[in-house]
């Protein structure tokens, strides 16, 4: 599992740039790239307070 994570996770890390750059490249400007990566860090914050909770998971 911890793979299939850090698979994902290095697949959109390597995306981010290439992303960003498109963004600022149809906007001409930064704003929008910028929201773009706010966004993205709220969802980022929510699912790890989400997963860090103190919890029992039942098989």
């Amino acid at each position: 599992m911890s793979g299939m994570a850090q698979s994902l996770g290095y697949l959109m890390a390597a995306a981010g740039p290439v992303t960003a750059g498109a963004l600022h490249d149809v906007t001409n400007g930064w704003l929008v790239p910028l929201i773009a990566l706010g966004v993205v860090a709220i969802i980022i914050v929510i699912a790890g307070v989400e997963s860090g909770k103190d919890r029992k998971i039942s098989a």
